[in-house]
């Protein structure tokens, strides 16, 4: 039997009690990217004695505050939280429950968007974590649509269509860090990377040749 969403659960360290609603278990932590869960649980936390601050949940993880306010903004995106910015940046959780997603209905609103994105993986029926993780990497992580189906495109080309949905969000973190906004450029990342991954890279590498990648004839 299914725990009730609108409960926690509660952990105990040697001063506090931690509490995680059971929603998050049940919605959210499948779906959510690694490093944001990270970002959740620690908020949780400092919320259990104190007012979390961005600061020191990025001194508690070794991160930088930038990583953090980025996975804040997922979670504030998920409506399980609030970012205040008052004379320090801070957090605010909010109740969760089953029914309290922000987006819900909205991922329905691009029939034809998602209709595209269901035709990519085939015969895996999308799950609704699933299409809002892909909604992520436009709405949270800036890539365009086009970039957005690519990253799944290149990620089945290479891993097959059993590939893991949390290697396609590495990959499309990975694009956006470096800044790729168009299919142009994505075009020119996926070249890179199998010009610096082939045998032909290795094969200049075992004669010596170094300081640059090959050429397509080299291929």
């Amino acid at each position: 039997m299914a725990a009730p969403s609108n409960k926690i659960m509660t952990f105990a360290n040697s001063n506090h009690n931690i509490e995680i609603p059971n929603a998050f278990i049940e919605e959210h932590l499948v779906y959510a990217p690694g490093d944001f869960v990270k970002v959740y649980l620690v908020t949780c936390y400092f919320a259990a004695f104190k007012k979390p601050l961005v600061s020191e949940i990025a001194n508690r993880l070794n991160t930088r505050e930038t990583e953090v306010i980025a996975a804040l903004e997922y979670w504030q995106g998920r409506g399980v939280l609030t970012i205040k910015n008052q004379a320090e940046t801070w957090v605010e959780l909010k109740e969760t429950s089953a029914t309290g997603k922000k987006r819900g209905s909205q991922l329905y609103t691009d029939k034809d968007y998602n209709d595209a994105l269901q035709k990519l993986f085939g015969t895996h029926i999308l799950k609704t974590g699933e299409f809002e993780l892909i909604y992520d990497w436009t709405d949270v992580l800036g890539l365009p649509k086009e970039v957005a189906m690519m990253v799944i495109e290149y990620s089945v080309s290479r891993k097959g269509r059993s590939v893991n949905i949390s290697y396609m969000n590495a990959v499309a973190k990975s694009w956006a860090e470096k800044g790729i906004d168009s299919v142009e450029a994505a075009m020119a990342e996926i070249d890179r990377y199998e010009r610096i991954s082939g045998g032909a890279n290795r094969v200049l590498s075992y004669i010596g040749v170094s300081g640059r990648l090959p050429s397509r004839p080299e291929m």
